[in-house]
Order: C-alpha cells, then structure tokens, then sequence
C-alpha cells in the first residue's frame, strides 16, 4: 500500500506506558506546532524515531543520522 490519506490503523491494545505516552504525546495526539516544527511530517518522522528507538533499546542519536531538509 503506497502513501496517502486512506492509510488506518487501529491499535487494540498497548500494554506499555512508555510507547503509549510517545504515541498519545506524539503523533497521534499532539499538533506539529506544538513541538515548534515546520509540518505533520516532522512529528510523523520524530514519533517513529522515538517508537523504534525504545523498541531496540537504543538512542536515537545512534541509530539515525540527524536529517537536513533541502528546500
């Protein structure tokens, strides 16, 4: 399935408080301009850093490169 508006998904249940938090906090439940950032997309790519970072037991900061945006 390619990108898009159509893309859903329902989460039955999450048994961890931390990734609940994040996604409440993140994505899911906050607006880009809350965090100070220029669009959706940042609070997109920042919350599924965070996911999977917690999720491999890493930093973010060694696992991702920091993005530059080109204009």
């Amino acid at each position: 399935m390619g990108g898009g508006d159509a893309y859903d998904v329902t989460v039955n249940q999450i048994q961890d408080n931390v990734l609940w938090r994040m996604l409440y906090k993140g994505y899911m439940g906050s607006n880009y301009r809350d965090w100070g950032l220029e669009c959706d997309d940042d609070l997109y790519y920042a919350t599924k850093t965070a996911v999977h970072s917690m999720a491999e037991g890493i930093a973010p900061v060694d696992k991702y490169e920091i993005a530059t945006r080109v204009r």
